[in-house]
């Protein structure tokens, strides 16, 4: 989700949900496991070890949870200083970075 801005929804079944991608078909079968075991966890290396994050909320069915939209988040305090460098002198024109 990294230079994400706006909501992604991801479904927990079907050909593209996120069993499917991440070969999980058969495993975690009750929704709260997968939470903890996939999403949170995901989250959790996220949040210690990069400036992107995200928020995800569940989206139901009646009482059947059919997948999450997630919020990206970005950190610029947790950004790496030679990234934020590369990034500036990506936008600075080709001239003034050779009269450097």
């Amino acid at each position: 989700m990294s230079g994400q801005t706006q909501p992604l929804f991801v479904s927990l079944e079907g050909s593209d949900g996120l069993r499917e991608r991440f070969c999980l078909q058969g495993k975690y079968e009750r929704v709260n496991d997968f939470k903890r075991y996939v999403i949170d966890a995901a989250k959790k290396e996220l949040d210690e070890s990069s400036p992107y994050s995200f928020v995800a909320k569940e989206e139901k069915e009646g009482k059947k949870v059919i997948g999450w939209t997630l919020f990206p988040v970005f950190f610029e305090d947790r950004e790496d200083p030679a990234l934020q460098e590369q990034a500036r002198m990506a936008k600075v024109t080709a001239r003034l970075q050779l009269e450097n």
